[in-house]
């Protein structure tokens, strides 16, 4: 089941994207200690995280079929849209904690981008969370959600190399 969900959810993405998925979503997971997020990036983390879970849970069945859509996806896309509008370290931390996730193809590319455009603001949560995830309070969250997507090293090595993956810039 996971491989079908891993096919699905990658497909459209770019090579280098879906490796760096893959193998860094999966790299050091067993011998990591969850670092916990401050108390004002977990009130931002949780709210736009626990939205996409529920939606997610009434979208699709448990063989990653389509179902319908749910109430809960406006309510994500407005939290997350708000969270992006918001620049203080404690969003920088937030959108570094959720490049951990998979929170659908559309906002994990909306989060690479928005890491890039904060640069050297968001290097050091991106570093602190780049092997393990931090604790966000909605634990324990289904594998699906956490194994596949490594976003942080990806966003990291864009800051890095100067390479805008903001497709409207």
């Amino acid at each position: 089941m996971m491989n079908m969900a891993r096919t699905r959810l990658l497909t459209g993405v770019s090579a280098s994207v879906a490796f760096a998925v893959l193998a860094g979503g999966l790299a050091g997971a067993a011998d990591c200690k969850p670092p916990p997020l401050s108390p004002q990036a977990a009130a931002l983390v949780r709210p736009v995280l626990s939205e996409y879970l529920a939606a997610h849970a009434e979208e699709f069945d448990s063989s990653g079929r389509y179902l319908r859509k749910s109430a809960h996806s406006k309510v994500f896309e407005r939290r997350f849209g708000h969270l992006l509008s918001i620049h203080s370290r404690a969003a920088d931390e937030a959108i570094a904690a959720l490049l951990g996730f998979y929170v659908g193809e559309g906002p994990g590319e909306e989060l690479v981008c928005e890491a890039f455009k904060r640069g050297k603001r968001i290097k050091p949560f991106l570093e602190r969370f780049e092997h393990c995830l931090p604790l966000t309070g909605l634990e324990p969250i289904d594998p699906f959600f956490t194994e596949i997507s490594n976003f942080r090293q990806e966003s990291l090595r864009l800051i890095a190399s100067d390479m805008n993956p903001c497709v409207d810039e």
